[in-house]
């Protein structure tokens, strides 16, 4: 294990990996990373730059970081997470996904999936400017509490036809993976929107079609049991999906 103890004044810590060809799962926390071929204890340090492989390199930093973290996913296909899991408040994060950039002073450059892991409090993950992200797919595990996610697509001008699934919402410009959260807000652009809502899908979910001619449809077909559905027009609702 490697030691660097960057003493007074404003201290970087540059990481260069960016010869490896394998794979990494590297952990960085407030005193030390691990995972890449040495560990590194560092401390007194301001800045932290990690410059990755070719590789599929998946980076999770902890959100007590009080460092400057930027990570260069290198080649392959590379994902950079960050772990709120010990926190205990509820949290109300924004994620611009145009700035390339997590909470706080994370960012990123040549990662194609981020990742949130959140605490047991009632957390809140809103993520906006899908249109001119840099990744193509966003992670988020609710972890415990009341969890929700809104997804902010107003900016984008192109007719999407988006499929929300239990797990998974796909045909926006990013693809979005989750769990344990239990209301899903999808707010819309200017296009003509086809929307669809597989039937297992046990989230509340609400659909914004903002501008064009939009349609929503709720799909049953991959139920087995008995169904006896309430439709209320004036509210525009079907079952656990709002429009």
């Amino acid at each position: 294990m490697r030691k660097v103890d960057g003493g007074t004044g404003t201290n970087t810590l540059n990481v260069n990996n960016q010869g490896d060809s394998v794979g990494r799962g590297v952990n960085i926390t407030p005193t030390a990373m691990t995972g890449l071929g040495s560990g590194i204890n560092y401390s007194n340090l301001e800045n932290i730059n990690l410059n990755m492989g070719s590789g599929d390199d998946q980076v999770l930093a902890v959100a007590t970081m009080t460092t400057s973290v930027f990570v260069d996913g290198g080649g392959g296909t590379n994902r950079f997470g960050q772990d709120f899991s010990n926190d205990t408040n509820g949290l109300n994060l924004t994620i611009n996904l145009q700035n390339s950039a997590l909470d706080g002073d994370m960012t990123y450059a040549d990662v194609q999936e981020i990742q949130l892991i959140l605490g047991v409090g009632d957390d809140t993950v809103t993520l906006t400017n899908l249109s001119v992200s840099s990744t193509t797919r966003v992670i988020v595990d609710g972890g415990g509490g009341t969890n929700i996610v809104n997804v902010n697509n107003q900016g984008d001008t192109v007719g999407r036809s988006v499929n929300i699934a239990e797990i998974a919402i796909t045909g926006l410009p990013v693809a979005i993976n989750y769990e344990r959260v239990e209301t899903m807000n999808l707010y819309l652009g200017s296009g003509n929107e086809i929307i669809s809502a597989d039937g297992t899908v046990t989230a509340s979910v609400f659909v914004g079609g903002g501008g064009g001619m939009d349609s929503f449809v709720q799909d049953f077909s991959l139920r087995t049991d008995d169904l006896s559905l309430s439709v209320n027009l004036q509210d525009f609702e079907i079952g656990r999906a709002h429009v």
